[in-house]
């Protein structure tokens, strides 16, 4: 997204970058209620129009200016309906990012959860899979900054690989 100009003719954003995303997400944050129509608002769900237009749009630019930073496709996974590329890639550039790791343990928790939500009557998937697919999970852990959510999905591995192994 390029800066824009409001009436008065001052620029009232910075191009790309952490700034601009902030305000971006702020905006999202407080339009939300009146664009999904839950204020009263009459008007068709226009925030997904508003993350096309706008958000989506900031952060490839974000990418393009800053290709070695994995912050932007980090953002990208947040607001993609696919969001495992951009988290894969965002680790490609820095292993240790801690808010990607988090996603991607997330996703893979996600993916082993279903395959174990019709237990006891049956697993979905192979469990041995899933235990391997495990691994990974427990190594990214360790870059999660918050120790209280790093114990917390350090307990969830533990209880998925239980489930798989039994």
């Amino acid at each position: 997204m390029v800066g824009g100009a409001n009436p008065r003719g001052k620029n009232t954003m910075t191009p790309t970058g952490p700034a601009c995303l902030e305000r971006v997400h702020k905006w999202a944050t407080v339009l939300a209620p009146s664009l999904t129509g839950r204020a009263g608002c009459r008007s068709a769900p226009t925030l997904p129009r508003f993350v096309e237009a706008v958000v989506r749009p900031t952060l490839a630019e974000w990418v393009e200016k800053d290709p070695e930073n994995p912050e932007p496709r980090f953002w990208l996974a947040l607001y993609d309906k696919s969001p495992w590329q951009h988290v894969c890639d965002a680790l490609c550039l820095d292993p240790a990012y801690g808010p990607a790791c988090g996603v991607k343990i997330e996703l893979i928790l996600a993916a082993v959860d279903y395959d174990q939500h019709e237990l006891p009557s049956g697993y979905l998937d192979d469990p041995e899979e899933d235990l391997i697919y495990l691994c990974e999970p427990e190594t990214l852990a360790v870059h999660v900054d918050d120790r209280v959510v790093q114990a917390a999905m350090l307990q969830r591995i533990a209880l998925f690989r239980k489930e798989a192994e039994d």
